[in-house]
């Protein structure tokens, strides 16, 4: 990884773009942009399927051609999965030589419980004495069990009988008054119904949309379902990347759910790495996304402004 990482390090560095710069551009954190000028594949242990998409946006960022360096960053993955694969495979024998001592020390453990349990059976067989059962007394104490339960019972009917005849005697209580059902609107109810208020979602380009009837303060439920491949994903507020959904690479089928409170001219940017039949939901309403943008495979951010509601 060391030959591609050090010309993308040196790309941006002549394109005269900080970290930062490049964290703006592609919603990347600056670890994975550290970590890929670094020449660190260990931190994409778990990412290598889409370190291409990493790579890519990185490469659009400082105005790098992808296919240039391409076949480098192939080769290096290659060359990292190789040594895992070697070191893995060492672990397993080394599993395997563990295993089988301890299945050699299981059976000779389990051969002297065997013959110790043979012996105190034999010792104990020897002294046993077989005792007659006097089934004439196990009889007769059934039998006085079964009349006090009888005799228990009958007492706690009776009981039972004179409790309620003394319950019926008493007076009934004097019934409370009703409540009535009147209810007064509430400043609380009031305010709950404005939060529930319907949002309206437009869509003013390409990749740019308004969310209208919202007020500073009002909380909006987030939710994304990645449908048929996994992204690189992150979301950012007024520039600002979250760390809650934290920026990373999610699974397909995978949901993130998040709430954010709306402030005053808010921009909110979805970025995606791979946008393949992507859905989004803002406070249950679904995003209508442009057929280009649903198919198309690449990197994509959805752009979200706020526009407050005055009345």
């Amino acid at each position: 990884m060391e030959d591609f990482s050090k010309l993308l390090k040196e790309k941006r560095e002549q394109a005269g773009l900080s970290i930062d710069d490049v964290c703006e551009k592609t919603r990347l954190t600056q670890k994975h942009i550290k970590a890929l000028e670094d020449g660190n594949m260990e931190f994409f242990r778990d990412d290598l399927s889409y370190m291409r998409f990493f790579v890519k946006s990185y490469c659009e960022a400082v105005g790098m051609n992808y296919e240039d360096i391409k076949d480098l960053l192939r080769d290096s993955i290659d060359d990292y999965t190789q040594t895992i694969s070697i070191s893995a495979l060492k672990d397993h024998e080394e599993m395997e030589k563990n295993i089988a001592h301890s299945e050699k020390l299981t059976k000779v453990r389990n051969t002297q419980e065997h013959a110790h349990v043979r012996t105190s059976f034999k010792q104990n067989k020897d002294k046993k004495t077989h005792k007659r059962i006097d089934f004439s007394l196990l009889s007769f104490v059934g039998a006085a069990a079964v009349v006090a339960l009888v005799v228990g019972i009958s007492l706690w009917t009776l009981g039972q009988s004179d409790d309620k005849d003394s319950e019926v005697k008493k007076e009934q209580p004097i019934a409370d008054k009703q409540e009535t059902n009147e209810k007064k609107d509430s400043p609380t109810e009031e305010k709950e119904d404005k939060k529930t208020q319907d949002i309206e979602i437009t869509k003013v380009g390409l990749s740019q949309y308004t969310v209208e009837n919202v007020k500073a303060g009002d909380e909006l439920d987030i939710e994304i379902y990645f449908g048929n491949a996994s992204s690189a994903f992150s979301m950012s507020v007024n520039g600002e990347v979250l760390s809650d959904p934290a920026a990373k690479v999610y699974q397909w089928k995978e949901t993130i759910k998040t709430k954010i409170t709306a402030k005053e001219n808010m921009k909110m940017t979805l970025y995606f790495g791979w946008f393949n039949q992507i859905q989004v939901k803002i406070n249950g309403k679904i995003v209508n996304i442009d057929e280009s943008i649903m198919n198309s495979d690449s990197a994509c951010n959805l752009e979200f402004t706020m526009v407050e509601d005055k009345s």
